[in-house]
């Protein structure tokens, strides 16, 4: 019997595919669902500083294009560009009119720096860890598929058990029935007939 052919084998390989495509649909599934958007690759986040945020922050208002609290994953990179007349600073960071300056975030945490055009003069930023998409569903197939694989193979055979080889179409084979030849049926005959000394036949 070939390997690929035996019950056994065929079960288990059914199995796999079976789990293997339940670890993905789960996984796959919870990674989309729960994803909140900090569930990725660090990347580089621009800020941009529009003219007249001097004035408005100045007569005490805010402008709707920046934020008062911002959101980042470990790795980031906050590039600031001043589009304003003034200069303007933000935590360590000081940007001249019509200048770029760049903020790395690569601790975790929740920080609250000092910045010039807020009319608070503070930017909440938080930063959280980082966790490559493809990393976290990978880990998730590892974490599911084997168990689920396991499972789907004792449960299969609990419930259709394995069947012997004469009930999987393996029968025995059946010893030819003799044959028998009419010669050999009047040899037979002729030795049960005795012959009497006076001429008769008797058997």
């Amino acid at each position: 019997m070939n390997f690929w052919d035996h019950p056994l084998v065929r079960r288990i390989a059914i199995s796999c595919v079976i789990g293997i495509a339940v670890a993905l649909v789960i996984s796959e599934g919870s990674y989309y669902l729960l994803n909140d958007g900090t569930r990725r690759d660090p990347q580089t986040i621009e800020l941009i500083i529009p003219a007249g945020t001097a004035e408005q922050v100045a007569a005490g208002k805010s402008v709707p294009s920046l934020p008062t609290n911002m959101t980042f994953v470990e790795g980031d990179v906050l590039l600031v560009k001043n589009q304003d007349v003034t200069d303007h600073q933000l935590g360590p960071v000081w940007v001249p009119p019509d200048a770029t300056g760049s903020l790395a975030l690569g601790e975790v945490n929740r920080f609250r720096f000092g910045c010039s055009f807020q009319p608070g003069r503070y930017l909440g930023i938080d930063v959280r860890p980082a966790g490559s998409s493809l990393q976290s569903r990978l880990l998730a197939l590892i974490l599911i598929g084997p168990p689920t694989i396991a499972l789907i193979v004792v449960y299969g055979i609990l419930v259709v058990p394995l069947k012997p080889a004469s009930a999987t179409g393996t029968r025995p084979q059946s010893l030819p029935a003799p044959v028998v030849t009419l010669s050999e049926t009047g040899a037979a005959v002729n030795d049960m007939i005795h012959h009497s000394p006076n001429g008769k036949t008797v058997l």
